[in-house]
């Protein structure tokens, strides 16, 4: 699988789009782990002006206005949706944040306990 994620074909067979998603807000660390347990099991970085994510089975690269994605999900859609959730949560930062621990899983929340989600890992 690992061949087919990153193999040669793969970026020409990527989805291709105009973007508006601002990469830099990303390099906010309070940003960063916020998305960071949305997308749990989605790596990021930035690299060369863009930004690369990566899961188990997609990936997606954005710079200068443009997004390539490929695989099942479209990752920097995903993080959009994540940093405007984020906006909509009032920026919290990351000591807003909490976790529970359990032995069937753990739940990340904002402010209240019972509005939790799982975290999930590739």
């Amino acid at each position: 699988m690992i061949s087919e994620v990153f193999g040669p074909g793969a970026w020409e067979e990527s989805r291709e789009s105009k973007t508006d998603l601002d990469v830099s807000l990303l390099a906010d660390p309070h940003a960063e782990f916020a998305i960071s347990l949305r997308l749990a099991d989605v790596a990021h970085w930035p690299q060369d002006g863009g930004h690369w994510w990566c899961s188990h089975d997609s990936w997606a690269y954005a710079a200068d206005g443009t997004v390539h994605q490929w695989g099942p999900r479209n990752l920097a859609d995903e993080t959009a949706t994540a940093l405007t959730w984020r906006a909509g949560a009032g920026r919290p930062e990351l000591f807003d944040f909490g976790l529970t621990v359990e032995l069937d899983g753990h739940q990340a929340w904002l402010g209240d306990p019972s509005e939790s989600w799982p975290l999930t890992a590739a």
